[in-house]
């Protein structure tokens, strides 16, 4: 049977099958599943085969969760090898329970407080059905027999005459396979999730972090608390998490004094849960994905321990975007998967907004903190192309084939900059996408290319800018403030600083593998213990770092007696803080460039604030939401030097002073706009590579550029290269310092630097 792994080649995790380093990039999935059997394209698999893609996801079900699934699987993997005969295949298995399951065992299922477990209707790549009720994905019952059936698949997968092309196992479970939940936490009144399987598992959260039932009291402040019967919190509990962002945007629709008015019920501190005498609610959303993390480590381990290693383990999980941080269950639970020894990659699609000719594609995962443990982010790549039907043609505006190859170039560039693997996706059953000429030699030159990037002798990007996250935060502050935190800068903003960006937890902070940067910039970490402190502080004097401090990082101190506090931020980024707990819009501009850092930047423009044209789309995005700050923080501090002040009230809105060894500067916006991140990572030192607002991706190997306008771009080269266009394999200059090439909206061009 062929040997799956991920070993490091040249500096960054590979896969590698039989011990040769695939390019992963080169991979695809093709539903192929209908009602009535497979409908097979011989045609375009073997399109897709001759281009160089080798490795195909076939989508199954055990024979437990769906009868005949395994014969489907079956004939699509023996038609798949008679058309492109050294095909590796890694299986897309469905875990889900038949209907049959939710009827016997509803305590397995999602219950509210009322004690009603409601119906579902699940759909999937191989089935739409609908289930009395919504199985648990923290239940012990099933998971347990999932893995027996998962494991009898196995069984009978490794008689089949392909098996020895199998190389790994793709976890599905939940809604549209991507492990989240079909049913909110609150429905009206109700609210959940009561079943015994969660409430289980969350005892077990709760042993696992406070060991004694002591310290789950001074934890929670609540001398009732237990593990025999930890508390569900209630609805007016939550009211930080959804009801205070609804409440704030019907007040601006309702009244004109909304700038000074607070929403609060007395469980929340602006758009902040009070942490203080609520803390058993951040531990139940944390229990709520862990949960669903631990279900799929429970599946990896079996595989593992099946095969001895041998096969390839992964899953959907961990979106910081295009996702819900509180009903979903696959965001909070990351670092659970990543630091198990079983589970090799995780996958999502990239974000649906954005990704017309001149945008680009934001991505969900904080991809370095993968690398840095020996494991895999893998983009779903599922770009659209000009061979849509209408509505998606429309939605993204790819209308011919030109359309098509930029996007798939750019697409590809940012994975080739950025060593992220990826499978390109054709959700259409019997497929289609990517069927034309045009594209299948695309394909090809691009199977090419990441030939002989995976033969670079050293693949590491070396980018100077680090971006840091937190996984707890996420649950202590409303979900519309994570995604200003954290979506608009990855949607539209992080491709047009002109300088390569790295992502991590900042866990990893006092990792000694993890490389140095010039710049930090702390996206959302606002719940930090002082032990985190003193790693941050120590990571940032290494080298006398900058740290750009985002709205309210650390804000809360997880073991302070004052959780929640001002001072918590001022300790954290050695700038004297205040507060105002009133809700007041954070626009802002540039006042003052005596600190050396904005000198290039217009006075009268207006930053904080979602200004990027964009794509339509079927989903809400946040750009349809004025950004507020609730509460607000501004400096007060003699020795900082304010650079930009409110508009709406004249206070500090950013503020930079020299610290003890780094350099701070705080932004009290949570919107960060690429021209403010750009003369940030300038006055850091970063190397610019274009300045221009372009779509540029870009490492010490490869740079990539999508044109956002027409008109002369100038690339500026960290080491004089001689650049080499990947497609057109030309050489723009010899040993050159900076380039100057003309180009239309949409055009993309990749370039290896060869020095």
């Amino acid at each position: 049977m062929a040997k799956a792994e991920i070993r490091n080649v040249n500096g960054w995790p590979t896969v590698c099958i039989d011990g040769e380093p695939y390019p992963f990039t080169q991979t695809a999935t093709v539903r192929t599943h209908t009602p009535e059997g497979i409908l097979f394209d011989e045609e375009y698999f073997k399109g897709l085969g001759d281009a160089g893609i080798k490795l195909f996801y076939v989508t199954c079900d055990t024979e437990w969760g769906n009868s005949g699934s395994i014969a489907h699987f079956q004939e699509e993997c023996e038609r798949l090898l008679s058309v492109v005969p050294d095909a590796y295949i890694m299986v897309r298995i469905g875990l889900h329970p038949p209907v049959e399951f939710t009827q016997e065992h509803p305590e397995e299922c999602f219950t509210y407080d009322d004690g009603t477990a409601p119906s579902v209707v699940l759909a999937n790549e191989t089935f739409r059905r609908e289930y009395p009720h919504l199985y648990s994905q923290a239940s012990s019952v099933w998971r347990e027999k999932a893995k027996k059936a998962l494991l009898k698949t196995c069984d009978i997968f490794d008689a089949m005459p392909f098996a020895e092309r199998i190389v790994g196992y793709f976890f599905a479970a939940g809604g549209t396979s991507e492990w989240y939940y079909l049913l909110n936490l609150e429905n009206g009144e109700r609210y959940g999730d009561f079943s015994k399987a969660f409430q289980d598992d969350f005892r077990v959260y709760l042993q696992d972090k406070y060991q004694t039932e002591a310290t789950l009291k001074e934890a929670w402040r609540d001398e009732t608390a237990s593990f025999d019967n930890p508390k569900i919190p209630g609805k007016e509990e939550r009211f930080f998490a959804k009801q205070f962002d609804y409440a704030y945007w019907r007040e601006d629709e309702a009244s004109a004094q909304h700038l000074s008015s607070v929403v609060s019920n007395g469980t929340n501190i602006g758009s902040f849960l009070d942490v203080d005498k609520h803390m058993n609610v951040l531990d139940f959303y944390r229990a709520w994905h862990i949960s669903t993390a631990r279900s799929q480590v429970f599946f990896a381990r079996a595989i593992k321990e099946r095969y001895g290693g041998e096969k390839l383990t992964g899953a959907f999980y961990g979106s910081y975007g295009c996702t819900d941080f509180f009903n979903g269950s696959t965001a909070g639970g990351v670092l659970e998967i990543l630091d198990s020894d079983v589970m090799d990659f995780l996958a999502a699609p990239g974000v649906y907004v954005n990704r017309q000719p001149g945008g680009f594609t934001g991505q969900r995962e904080m991809t370095d903190s993968f690398a840095l443990r020996n494991k895999l982010f893998i983009v779903e790549e599922d770009t659209r192309t000009h061979l849509e039907v209408p509505h998606f043609r429309a939605m993204f505006d790819y209308y011919d084939i030109e359309d098509t190859i930029n996007v798939l170039k750019r697409d590809f560039g940012r994975n080739l900059c950025e060593n992220l693997p990826a499978w390109w996706y054709d959700h259409h059953v019997g497929g289609g996408r990517y069927k034309h000429e045009g594209i299948y030699e695309l394909f090809a030159q691009q199977t090419e290319i990441a030939r002989a990037a995976i033969q670079l002798p050293d693949r590491r990007k070396g980018n100077e800018i680090a971006l840091i996250y937190d996984e707890e935060s996420i649950h202590a502050i409303s979900n519309q403030s994570t995604k200003e935190l954290v979506e608009y800068f990855h949607n539209y903003e992080v491709a047009r600083i002109g300088a390569g960006v790295d992502r991590y937890f900042h866990n990893d902070l006092g990792n000694p593998d993890m490389p140095d940067y010039k710049l930090y910039i702390f996206m959302n970490t606002l719940v930090l213990t002082p032990k985190e402190r003193d790693t941050i502080h120590n990571k940032l004097k290494k080298n006398n770092a900058v740290a750009l401090w985002v709205y309210a990082s650390g804000v809360i101190n997880a073991e302070g007696d004052r959780r929640f506090c001002v001072d918590n931020i001022s300790a954290l980024t050695g700038i004297k803080m205040e507060m105002l707990q009133e809700k007041h819009h954070t626009k802002y501009r540039v006042k003052d460039t005596s600190c050396g850092i904005f000198n290039e930047l217009n006075k009268r423009k207006i930053y904080g604030v979602n200004d990027r044209a964009y794509a339509s789309n079927i989903l809400v995005v946040i750009k349809d939401i004025m950004t507020f700050a609730s509460p607000l923080f501004y400096a007060v501090d003699e020795l900082a030097q304010t650079a930009a002040r409110y508009l709406t009230n004249g206070l500090p809105a950013v503020s930079v002073k020299d610290c003890d060894g780094y350099r701070s500067v705080f932004c009290g916006s949570k919107i960060l706009n690429s021209d403010i991140v750009r003369e940030v990572a300038r006055f850091a030192g970063c190397h610019i590579w274009c300045e221009s607002d372009d779509v540029v991706y870009v490492s010490d190997n490869y740079l990539c550029i999508h044109a956002s306008s027409d008109g002369e771009k100038t690339l500026y080269f960290k080491n004089d290269c001689s650049p080499y266009e990947v497609y057109e394999k030309k050489c723009y200059g010899e040993n050159i310092s900076e380039m100057k090439i003309d180009m239309i909206q949409g055009q993309t061009l990749t370039f290896a630097l060869k020095e």
